[in-house]
C-alpha cells in the first residue's frame, strides 16, 4: 500500500519484469536497465552488468543457475519494504554474472591469473567490480585481467593489515560456519532418511 495525497492504492503487478528486474520472458526484446537500487555500490556498475546480460539474453545465451531450483524469492532482494527493488549489491552481481558465465570460478582464478594468491584474495576481499565479470565468459578482456591483479590488488592492499586481517578473519569464520552447518544437515540426513 502506498500513500498519495492521503488515499491508499496497492499496485497490483509488478512494474519491473522477473528476469533480475531487467527483462520479461513474455517480452524480453524490452530492457529495464539501471531500475534497482543497492543497498551499497553503485548503480552504473550494476547498469552495465544488466546491459551485458541483456545482450546475452536477446541472443538466447542467458542460462539460469535457478531453472532448476526456482525460488519465490531471489536471495539478493534486501529484507523490508523500504525499495521494492532494493538489491544487495554484490550478491545482485554475482547473480546477474552466473546467468551469463561471467563470474570467475575458483579454477579459474587459480590457474589463469599471473598472481593466484594475489587472484583469490582480490576476489574475496573485494567488493563486485565490473573487471571481475570480465575475467571470463561472453566479455572476458586482457585488460581486465591486469586491472583486476593490479589496480584492485593495490585498493584491498591500501586497507592496511588490521582491516584486512579482520576481512580475512570474517570469511574464513564464515567458510567454517557453513562447512559445519552443511555437515549437520547431511548428518540430520543420514539418520533421518531424509535428503539434505
Amino acid at each position: 500500500m502506498s500513500d498519495v495525497h492521503g488515499e491508499k492504492y496497492a499496485i497490483d503487478e509488478d512494474a519491473l519484469p522477473s528476469d533480475h528486474f531487467i527483462a520479461s520472458p513474455s517480452r524480453p526484446n524490452l530492457g529495464f536497465i539501471g531500475f534497482v537500487r543497492p543497498n551499497v555500490g553503485a548503480i552504473p556498475p550494476m547498469s552495465e552488468l544488466q546491459v551485458m546480460w541483456f545482450l546475452q539474453n536477446l541472443q538466447g545465451k542467458v542460462h539460469r543457475q535457478d531453472r532448476f531450483l526456482p525460488i519465490a524469492r531471489p536471495s539478493y532482494l534486501v529484507l523490508g519494504n523500504k525499495y521494492p527493488y532494493g538489491v544487495d549489491y554484490g550478491n545482485y552481481m554475482h547473480r546477474v554474472a552466473e546467468d551469463i558465465g561471467a563470474a570467475p570460478t575458483f579454477s579459474v582464478l587459480a590457474t589463469k591469473a599471473s598472481h593466484p594468491i594475489r587472484a583469490l584474495y582480490t576476489y574475496a576481499q573485494g567488493q563486485a567490480h565490473i573487471p571481475i565479470f570480465r575475467l571470463q565468459g561472453p566479455y572476458a578482456s586482457k585488460q581486465c585481467w591486469d586491472t583486476f591483479e593490479n589496480e584492485l590488488w593495490e585498493v584491498c592492499k591500501k586497507r592496511g593489515i588490521v582491516e584486512n586481517l579482520g576481512l580475512a578473519v570474517v570469511t574464513w569464520l564464515s567458510i567454517w560456519m557453513n562447512l559445519g552447518a552443511c555437515l549437520l544437515e547431511c548428518l540430520w540426513g543420514i539418520v533421518s532418511f531424509q535428503k539434505p
